[in-house]
């Protein structure tokens, strides 16, 4: 029996593209404005891992990182003829998505099936369509295997699945949820065979041959806007340290990786403790970056730069406190002023994540946001506009409040669209503030002659010398355009 597990073309044009599969929500990249990015579909590789120690016939075809067409894309779909279809699906892609496996249905006989975050959100939704069989929902790995298991047995009773939707006659029948995987040692690692490996790249990381790696699930925070808690139902766990190791050496062997981008929610500070201690100790060479918690000490951070850490990421959204506490993060700005220091001062690159038009978001805030972004100490930062993804705590509440402007999900995308409208805020007073970011950034980044120098030798050995200096010119119009903005 064959299964393909497909991460589905989206949008790609000489001025954009969308990325979907490997990040915690689907976004549109402007090609002006940043480093050429295709993540490595971490979870959509493990539930392959999975479906092929089960002794599947697996493939698996990331169209995105490897710009395939619609129409190349279907034509591989056709060449397989998988029995089974498993298609991750994004809220702002959803409608792409949904055309795209009518296009399929057309084509082949495959049972369909959808995961992610929008369609475990909305599985009714998902299910009116009448091309679409089954809605793997919240963590897909076991689900999908014993899916794909009863339609080998001939099997009709679904209903015996946890954490599946499905349709039965006239109803639609969603059965109780599956618990999470409580032991992520007992999963294979992610299939990485059949994938452009060398498409995979990180912005962040001073290496060009970089890896992904996630070796925790949820987080142990309920930030309102995040899609951990859903997807992991608030629950926290990580992989052992010997089998982080081993995931580590198999990528330096086999794919020649120099740095590694461990792309979990969060890395406490008594986990980045153990990794960096592990890695010293099991005489692991490599450079590496994260995600991390304000509160990791300065003598933590020490020992992670020893072992090879180069930067860290965090989560900041907002510097008002009452922002924060609007969107369930609560922690007290102070830290973050520490932590900035600390990373200063040991000569850790740093990149703040910020989000505005969140619930108690003013101009104002919105705008000391902005600046303590730029003049922080911070290498660099990101700013994204809140977005209420269908299956998140905000999406309910803002629907609850009647903040919601649209309900096309199309627009539901985060550097591009803002959907929601409150008492003390429009969507018009956020997308100045982004134009504003924009600028803040522009002219943080040519005042930064290391970060520029570092991203331009980067940026070379992706694209060659040719598509290097398109790069440039492209960029520098960009950057020529941001800094202009503010002065009209």
């Amino acid at each position: 029996m064959k299964v393909l597990l497909l991460n589905s073309p989206w949008i790609n044009t000489p001025a954009q593209y969308g990325l979907k599969s490997g990040t915690r929500w689907g976004a549109l990249r402007n090609k002006d404005r940043f480093m050429p990015y295709y993540p490595y579909p971490y979870f959509l590789a493990n539930a392959a891992s999975i479906i092929k120690e089960a002794g599947f016939e697996m493939f698996i075809k990331d169209a995105v990182a490897e710009e395939l067409t619609k129409e190349q894309c279907l034509d591989y779909v056709e060449q397989v003829n998988p029995d089974l279809i498993l298609s991750e699906v994004f809220t702002p892609s959803i409608y792409v998505d949904i055309d795209f496996l009518k296009n399929v249905k057309q084509r082949v006989k495959s049972v369909i099936a959808c995961a992610g975050i929008h369609a475990s959100g909305l599985p009714e939704e998902m299910l009116a369509q009448d091309f679409i069989d089954f809605v793997v929902m919240w963590e897909m790995d076991y689900t999908l295997r014993e899916l794909a298991e009863f339609i080998k047995a001939g099997r009709t009773d679904f209903e015996n699945i946890k954490g599946l939707a499905f349709k039965k006659e006239k109803d639609i029948i969603v059965t109780p949820r599956r618990d999470v995987i409580k032991n992520l040692d007992e999963l294979p690692f992610p299939e990485t065979d059949q994938l452009p490996m060398e498409r995979y790249s990180e912005p962040f990381s001073k290496k060009r041959k970089t890896a992904k790696i996630t070796v925790s699930r949820g987080c142990p925070y309920k930030c309102s806007f995040c899609v951990e808690a859903a997807n992991y139902n608030r629950s926290y766990k990580h992989r052992s340290l010997p089998l982080v190791i081993s995931e580590i050496r198999r990528l330096q062997e086999k794919y020649g990786i120099e740095e590694i981008y461990f792309d979990d929610p969060i890395v406490m500070p008594d986990w980045g403790k153990k990794l960096a201690e592990a890695l010293i100790e099991n005489k692991v060479k490599v450079n590496w970056h994260c995600w991390i918690h304000w509160g990791t000490p300065y003598e933590t951070l020490k020992l992670m730069k020893h072992s090879g850490c180069i930067g860290v990421k965090f989560g900041i959204e907002s510097i008002d406190q009452e922002v924060r506490k609007g969107a369930n993060k609560p922690e007290p700005v102070k830290d973050i002023e520490v932590l900035i220091a600390n990373c200063r001062k040991l000569g850790l690159m740093t990149l703040g994540a910020f989000c505005i038009g969140l619930q108690k978001d003013t101009p104002e805030t919105m705008k000391r946001t902005i600046d303590f972004a730029a003049e922080s100490g911070l290498t660099t930062f990101q700013v994204s506009m809140a977005t209420p993804l269908p299956g998140t705590a905000f999406f309910d509440e803002a629907k609850k409040n009647n903040w919601l402007t649209t309900m096309d999900w199309s627009r539901y995308e985060p550097n591009t669209s803002y959907v929601l409208s409150y008492p003390q805020l429009k969507d018009n007073d956020v997308y100045k503030a982004m134009t504003y970011a924009q600028y803040r950034k522009a002219k943080m980044f040519i005042s930064h002659p290391t970060l520029a120098l570092q991203y331009i030798f980067k940026l070379w050995k992706y694209k060659g010398t040719a598509g290097f200096i398109k790069e440039v010119i492209q960029k520098t119009a960009f950057v020529r355009q941001s800094l202009l903005s503010q002065k009209n």
